[in-house]
């Protein structure tokens, strides 16, 4: 495995803990003594992180730090976890087209008080 694969995993794994625990990046920043920033960035591989700091969020979790080199047994929360860019896309483009039908029903509403 390289070493962008094990950052990419290990991140992926410590959002899914995070977000399990219904937790902010502050939140869990704040219990292992790391900023939001960069934990972001640890979850989105762009900051690899050290044994000390691995430890204490393994820690936190109530985990060995084996753990977060390991893949999710569920493939659908490793893709959730850290979804592509184009699941990202998508899910952006069916946001802006629900906006667009609640503009329309709210105006079909107006429309209809109007005219009663």
């Amino acid at each position: 495995m390289r070493d962008r694969e094990i950052a990419e995993l290990v991140g992926a794994n410590i959002r899914r803990c995070r977000i399990g625990r219904h937790w902010s990046l502050a939140e869990l920043g704040e219990k292992v003594g790391l900023d939001e920033a960069a934990l972001s960035r640890v979850e989105r591989a762009e900051r690899g992180l050290d044994t000390v700091v691995l430890r204490r969020i393994a820690d936190v979790f109530g985990k060995t730090m084996d753990e977060f080199f390991r893949a999710p047994a569920d493939a659908a929360v490793a893709a959730y976890a850290r979804p592509s860019e184009a699941l990202r896309d998508d899910l952006l483009q069916m946001i802006r087209w629900s906006e667009e039908v609640l503009r329309d029903l709210v105006y079909v509403k107006h429309e209809v008080k109007r005219l009663a």
